[in-house]
């Protein structure tokens, strides 16, 4: 029993081997809520949707754009390969301008992002200027965006 004890609280330190762990499930997705406080804006695609793979990729969207690289996430709140570009695809999106301009904010500062935290059921990922990006669970996933080969209605 005190051996099981000791092995349960080892985990606890060192944390979970699996970044599916740290998520809560294999695959997350998560949709950007507000920058430094102001509300993304409710259009018929969120600005921004980030999917966490459980092998540390990360990918997302900009309105009906994907974006993508070879940036990744780890379980201790840091981000790696963000000095790799980042390659997003120019679709037009119409009637989207606001959260195309929301988008741009995040992922012109993601590059220089210092880390993430998961806190109370959302993803805060603090930006290179200094701004802080907080993101809900999404639970459509990609559904009415590029990614996926689904095509937003």
């Amino acid at each position: 029993m005190a051996a099981l004890l000791g092995l349960f609280l080892a985990a606890c330190v060192h944390g979970p081997k699996d970044v599916s762990a740290t998520m809560g499930r294999a695959d997350s997705y998560w949709r950007l809520e507000s920058i430094d406080g102001e509300k993304a804006p409710a259009q018929r695609v969120p600005p921004v949707i980030l999917r966490f793979g459980k092998d540390g990729t990360f990918h997302g969207t900009a309105a009906c754009n994907s974006v993508g690289g070879a940036a990744r996430w780890h379980p201790d709140g840091r981000f790696s390969g963000l000095d790799q570009p980042l390659i997003t695809t120019t679709a037009g999106c119409l009637d989207l301008d606001a959260a195309l301009a929301f988008a741009e904010r995040f992922w012109s500062n993601m590059p220089s992002a210092s880390g993430w935290r998961q806190e109370r059921g959302m993803i805060i990922i603090s930006l290179g200027n200094g701004s802080t990006a907080v993101f809900r669970p999404h639970p459509n996933r990609f559904r009415g965006t590029v990614l996926g080969r689904r095509r937003f209605r």
